[in-house]
Order: C-alpha cells, then sequence, then structure tokens
C-alpha cells in the first residue's frame, strides 16, 4: 500500500499516538487473563507407578471421588440467601423449581440411590455463590456465618468440591448433561472469575457450558415459530428457564468478546443466525407458575427481570463493537479507521441509556422512584439500576479510549476524548452513588469483576491527565480520586490486589516513587468492608501516597511530558506482561534500534549481539583513557573520562526530548553531529600523541 511522506510534525503526532494507545492496551488487559492469585483449588496428584499386571488389577484401581456437601438443612438456607441477594443478578434458576429438585436429590441420597452430578454441582454452585458473596459486603449471612473467614473458606471449600462433582459428569460419557449441569457451571465461572479473575479456568468453563448447552439443543428452544404450545406448566417454566440460561451464555460471549478489545481472541461462539431463541419475557418469579407461555408485563413495569434484558440489550452492542470496530483496528493503526463507525456505535450506548424504563434511570432520585412505584422499587431493583448505568458508561468509554489519547495531535477525536471523560466519570459518580445509599446492597460493587469498570475509569482519567493535559480534560483532583478508590479496594479481590499492585509497581519502575501512607488509603476506606482473609489475600505492595498535590505536579510537569513512545510503549508492556517483565525491559530499550527484527527470537538475537558489542565499546573508553596517557596520570585520565560519560547522561536525555520535537530527523542529526565531533577529537588527541599515520601509540 502507497503511503504519503508525512512532515516531522505528522510523524511526531503518529509516535505520540502509537506510545498513549499501547499504554492503554496494557492496564486494560489486567483482569481480562492472567495468573491465578489465590491458592490452588485441585488436590495434589499422588502417583503410582505400575508394571502391566498391576495396571490390569482391578483392586489397585481407585474409582471413588468424594464430594462433601452441606446438609439439607443448609443448603435451603442457602437457597434462600441466593434467592433475595444473587438471583436478580443472574436468572439461571426457578426457585420453586430448584427447591423442588433439592428435595429429589437429598431424598435420594437418603435412600442411598443414584444421585445426578448435576444437581450436586448446582447445590454447591449455590452454596458458594452465596458464601463468597458474603465475603464482599452483604450485610446478610451473620445468622450462617461468624466471620468474613468463615464464609470465605467455605466458598473455597465447596467451589472446590463443584469442580469435583462436574469432574464426574465429564467422566460420565455415555449421558448427556443435565439443565443443572449447566447452571452450575455458568455459577462456578462467576465465583472464580470475581475470585481470580479470566484466568485460564475460567476461560475453559465458559465455552464448556457453552457446548453443554448446545448438547442439550437450548440454541433452539423456539424452533418453529416460537409459538408457546400448550404444556403444562412445568414445560413452560422449563422453557423459560432455558431461555434465561442459553441468553446468559450469550450475553455473557459477547461481552467477553468485547473485553479483550482489538488484541483480544478473534471471535466469539454463539451467533446470532445459528440460534432460535426468544428473549426471555419481562416476568418475575411468581408469573412463571401462575400465568402461560403467552404472558409478558409492560417493558415500563418494573420486574426482577429489567436488568437482565438491558444486559443483552448491552451484550448486543459490545457484538456490534466487536464486528464493526475491534475486527478493523486488529491489524491496523486506529487513526486510519473511519470515525464514523465509532459515532454510530457511541449512539448505540447512548440511545440504551436513552430509551431505559423510568425506573432505571439515575437522573430521577430513588426516593422519588420509590414513592411512585411502591413495594415494586425494591433494593434489588435499585442495584440493578446502578449496575446496568456501569456496565454501559465503562465500556462506552472503553471505545473511546483509542481515540481519546489521540485527541490532542487530531482534532477528528476531540469528541472521544469528551465522551471517554463524561463515561469514565458517570462511573466514579455511579459508585458514589452506590456508597452513599444504604439500602441499595453495594456489595456486588465490590466483587472482583464489577471493579473493573472502576478501572476503566481509572485508566481513562490517567491517560487524559498525562498525555493531553488542559482546562477541558481530566482534573488532578479527579486522578487523586479514582486512585484512592483504586488503593482503598485493593483487598476487596484478589483482581483488585492485582490491578493496585501492577499499576503502582509498574510507576515505581518508571521513576514515579511515592511515599508510603498505606495507613491512610486504608482509613478512608468504607466502613464495614471486608477484607479476604490473611490466609488467601495475597502479599501487597505498600500503598500509592494520594495526598502530595506537590508530588503529582512534579510528575505530571516533568515526567509525563518527557516520556517517549518507548516509555509509554514500557509502561503498558510491562502491567501486561508482569512474567517476562525484566525481558520486555531490555527489549523495549532496544526495539528503536532493531526496528528491522521483526520477532521475538529476531529481537532476543539482536539484544545479545548489542549487548556484547555496547559492553566491548563501553570497556574500551577507560582502556583508552589509561593508555593515552603516562601511569602518574591515569587516574586523572580516568576521572575525566568518567566525568564527560556522567555529563552525557546527565544532558542526553532532556537534549532528545528537546529535539524529537522536531521530529525524528533532527534528533538523528544531532547525534550523527556529535558522533563526528566525537571521532575529530579521538583522531586530534591520536595525532597529538604520534603524528605518523600507522605507528602504535
Amino acid at each position: 500500500m502507497l503511503r504519503a511522506v508525512t512532515t516531522p510534525a505528522e510523524h511526531r503526532s503518529r509516535t505520540d499516538a502509537t506510545r498513549a494507545d499501547e499504554d492503554s492496551h496494557l492496564l486494560e488487559s489486567v483482569g481480562a487473563h492472567g495468573d491465578v492469585v489465590l491458592p490452588p483449588y485441585a488436590a495434589r496428584i499422588a502417583i503410582h507407578l505400575q508394571d502391566l499386571q498391576q495396571s490390569l488389577t482391578p483392586h489397585l484401581w481407585s474409582e471413588v471421588r468424594n464430594v462433601s456437601i452441606p446438609t439439607a438443612e443448609v443448603a435451603y438456607v442457602f437457597l434462600d440467601a441466593y434467592a433475595i441477594h444473587l438471583d436478580s443478578l443472574q436468572h439461571l434458576l426457578h426457585i420453586e423449581s430448584t427447591r423442588r429438585m433439592f428435595a429429589r436429590t437429598y431424598d435420594r441420597m437418603r435412600r442411598g440411590k443414584e444421585v445426578d452430578a448435576g444437581a450436586l454441582c448446582l447445590i454447591l454452585a449455590i452454596c458458594a455463590s452465596v458464601a463468597y458473596y458474603y465475603t464482599e459486603g452483604s450485610s446478610s449471612g451473620n445468622e450462617i456465618f461468624d466471620s468474613v473467614d468463615t464464609a470465605y473458606s467455605l466458598a473455597v471449600h465447596w467451589a472446590k468440591q463443584g469442580l469435583y462433582a462436574m469432574e464426574q459428569i465429564q467422566i460420565a460419557t455415555t449421558s448427556e448433561p443435565t439443565l443443572e449441569a449447566v447452571q452450575s457451571l455458568v455459577m462456578l465461572a462467576f465465583v472464580f472469575y470475581h475470585m481470580e479473575g479470566f484466568t485460564y479456568r475460567v476461560r475453559c468453563m465458559h465455552p464448556q457450558a457453552l457446548h453443554m448447552a448446545l448438547s442439550l439443543g437450548m440454541n433452539t428452544v423456539d424452533h418453529g415459530g416460537g409459538q408457546p404450545q400448550p404444556y403444562d406448566q412445568d414445560d413452560v417454566i422449563d422453557r423459560e428457564v432455558r431461555r434465561k440460561v442459553w441468553w446468559h451464555l450469550t450475553s455473557t460471549d459477547w461481552i467477553l468478546a468485547f473485553m479483550g478489545g482489538s488484541q483480544g481472541d478473534p471471535s466469539y461462539s454463539t451467533r446470532p443466525e445459528n440460534m432460535k431463541v426468544n428473549l426471555p419475557r419481562n416476568l418475575n418469579q411468581q408469573d412463571l407458575e401462575t400465568q402461560d407461555g403467552h404472558f409478558s408485563r409492560p417493558a415500563e413495569e418494573p420486574t426482577g427481570m429489567a436488568y437482565y434484558l438491558q444486559r443483552i440489550k448491552l451484550a448486543a452492542i459490545c457484538r456490534e463493537v466487536f464486528e464493526t470496530l475491534w475486527q478493523p483496528m486488529r491489524f491496523g493503526d486506529p487513526a486510519d479507521v473511519d470515525y464514523s463507525i465509532v459515532s454510530a456505535l457511541d449512539a448505540m450506548f447512548e440511545n440504551q441509556l436513552s430509551e431505559l424504563p423510568r425506573f432505571m434511570r439515575l437522573d430521577i432520585p430513588d426516593a422519588q422512584l420509590r414513592a411512585e412505584y411502591g413495594v415494586l422499587f425494591t433494593p434489588a431493583l435499585d442495584l440493578q439500576r446502578l449496575i446496568i448505568h456501569l456496565m454501559n458508561h465503562s465500556r462506552r468509554c472503553r471505545i473511546h479510549m483509542p481515540f481519546l489519547i489521540r485527541a490532542k495531535t487530531d482534532p477528528r477525536f476531540q469528541s472521544s476524548r469528551r465522551k471517554g471523560l463524561q463515561s469514565a466519570r458517570a462511573v466514579v459518580e455511579i459508585r458514589r452513588l452506590a456508597m452513599s445509599n444504604k439500602e441499595s446492597g453495594v456489595a456486588p460493587l465490590k466483587l472482583g469483576g464489577v471493579l473493573q469498570h472502576i478501572f476503566y475509569a481509572t485508566i481513562a482519567l490517567v491517560m487524559d491527565l498525562c498525555v493531553n493535559r488542559d482546562d477541558e480534560g481530566a482534573s488532578l483532583a479527579e486522578v487523586r480520586e479514582v486512585l484512592r478508590i483504586v488503593a482503598t479496594t485493593r483487598t476487596s479481590s484478589p483482581m483488585a490486589t492485582r490491578f493496585h499492585e501492577s499499576l503502582t509497581e509498574t510507576l515505581r519502575k518508571h521513576n514515579v516513587v511515592l511515599p508510603d501512607v498505606a495507613a491512610r488509603a486504608n482509613s478512608a476506606s468504607v466502613h464495614g468492608t471486608a477484607t479476604l482473609p490473611l490466609a488467601y489475600a495475597a502479599d501487597l505492595s505498600p500503598a500509592i501516597d494520594l495526598g502530595g498535590d506537590e508530588l503529582w505536579e512534579q510528575f505530571l510537569n516533568t515526567t509525563a511530558p518527557a516520556w517517549s513512545a518507548q516509555d509509554w510503549d514500557s509502561l503498558l508492556f510491562d502491567i501486561d506482561m508482569q512474567s517476562i517483565e525484566n525481558l520486555a525491559f531490555h527489549l523495549v530499550s532496544i526495539l528503536n534500534a532493531a526496528s528491522l527484527a521483526t520477532s521475538v527470537a529476531g529481537l532476543i538475537v539482536w539484544t545479545m549481539a548489542y549487548g556484547f558489542t555496547s559492553g566491548a565499546i563501553l570497556s574500551l573508553q577507560l582502556a583508552c583513557a589509561t593508555g593515552l596517557v603516562p601511569d602518574s596520570i591515569r587516574g586523572a585520565a580516568i576521572g575525566a573520562a568518567m566525568g564527560s560519560v556522567s555529563l552525557t547522561g546527565l544532558f542526553g536525555a532532556p537534549v532528545a526530548g528537546k529535539l524529537v520535537e522536531k521530529g525524528y530527523g533532527s534528533l538523528s542529526g544531532f547525534a550523527g553531529a556529535m558522533l563526528l565531533g566525537g571521532v575529530v577529537m579521538v583522531g586530534m588527541s591520536r595525532f597529538v600523541k604520534n603524528k605518523e599515520l600507522w605507528a602504535k601509540t
């Protein structure tokens, strides 16, 4: 492809945009993948060596897997708690049908009959979900748990037992999985995601649940016109539950594709043309037991399904973003994208908010909504309206991020900067509303996955302050506030811990060293916030000092503007690639010189060659200094040589920073002139020592 010749100013703009763009990729990836930060859940494997005869001896095989589940009395208590606090966010169950399944399962266990592994797994998944929900600050459950440590230990134990029960489903290949198996796997994925982030374990659970659902025909629930048939009430309930489970999996699939961004997985699994499933109806739980398959309440009427239906709409927008924006950007420059696509996608996010039912709007005080809707406006519904706004604004902010950080050099992207910051500020405000409302129940807002919305807002505000810096952008006070939120929530989930540690560690690595005032951050925490037990929490690094305006002003006025493209690249790359940070640190510093290398292997070879030759050149400096002077003044010569080197180190970076404003041509010319001057000075020194051309000095 032919490209127009760029001027130095255009080249600098492209470089600045590239550095900031890769900068945003770095922080966005935190929580999208990574290492498991909790203790391993699987028991250690005991390996036994056997010869052929022993391998054929049945009594030497261990075919019994012990799976422990809570008693029926405990399980029913947890099911009630799930119905109150979590069902409105997941919509995977019909509570009364699940209660009957509990009764059948425990009855079969009492009679010594074989029990469905999917039913066992669902019981364990419900108990693990409620226990983990309690560790995140729920005001319920005091009659169940005596401490947060107890709740967390039980959440880990039941999640582990749920994996063992799921293992039996995978091994029993002679029968199809059950609906309960799919429901339980979705719940376990929810628990593990909020515990550890989007790890390999979680990434495997989602497609496994999808494959189970496909084997049960959930993608064709309404095949044949989609008109409800005159089944009995149990059939009506079962069909509606399957719709909800399928759409939960589908919307999650599309949202996960969005989360990967332009650098993530290249596709998603569920495509509209491959499924025939009506949207779930707008119903309350009791409607399923009393109404026929045609009944649905108006969208303007508050129900427990209101949030769920809006989540599906948001997921469809996320799929559109993936298809029309992330895919074109995957191997291209964001600056080359047709910006009208971004504007159209932004309008989709904005339209969803403007079309929300009245009871889900945030511009109406909750007290007024309670007066209008009475008992229908429940605390669960209040929480749902906060979460749907949080999800919408964080994703709207995300699509503008590649363009927000280019607004300084490309006027086309000023709209993205304005809208991206608007959504980032909305996320912070929604969190403030939730924390100030005692009746909304803020526990889910401290779950690891939900905290990721706060992290997106943090990235946008910090990047705008560092890159764009003007009166219309993010202010120092805003950045300090979002960083304080990150610091105070870092113990509420391992994902928050990982984000906080990665951010602070990398800032320190790039010479942003701030005093340790962990106590200040902790004292600012919301009263009553639960933290992970010390036995399970990861080691925490010291907190950032968020109270020093002078320190932040110094950073923003000196360090941030002077960072080169490689500095921003290294900052983002380090946070995304913590496991190979030492290699990244050295490779990034060489990328400018090694631009011909197009692979990691090539860069490593170049690094080895560069390390050898640069080391030889550096070592020759002192050798030349001592070889050119008599023994009596060798010490002075060494001091003079080291002094000259220190001066170049002192003045080199500021000079380079000033020159790069004129384009890389000016920087290269200056470097060449300095090298030529050095050669002339060395040559003059050589001929002062001995005027013969081929003489040995």
